[in-house]
């Protein structure tokens, strides 16, 4: 019997904009394309990254453990990798 390795990996980088202690926590995309998410939460203990990361999953309709931030943790400008979607479906449950 032989075995096969099948690796499958997907992954997005997005560029956002996050803007904290904002009336309700949500995704708006400008004419320029530019991606803000507003948070609720103040940008402290790494609350506002965790609702950042649960505000996407809310939209996404993915698991929080397939979104994660890779660089802009202290920085309003942000960049979140998503794992397991591919381009297209990001762009359409995002409506970008």
């Amino acid at each position: 019997m032989q075995v096969f390795l099948i690796i499958k990996f997907m992954a997005i980088i997005l560029n956002i904009k996050a803007k904290t202690k904002s009336k309700q926590s949500k995704i708006t995309i400008d004419k320029d394309k530019i991606i803000t998410v507003y948070i609720k939460s103040l940008p402290e203990n790494n609350k506002a990254n965790e609702e950042l990361i649960s505000t996407f999953s809310k939209y996404l309709k993915i698991p929080k453990l397939d979104i994660s931030i890779i660089s802009g943790h202290s920085s309003k400008i942000k960049k979140i990798k998503i794992d397991n979607l591919t381009q297209e479906q990001v762009i359409n449950k995002l409506r970008l």
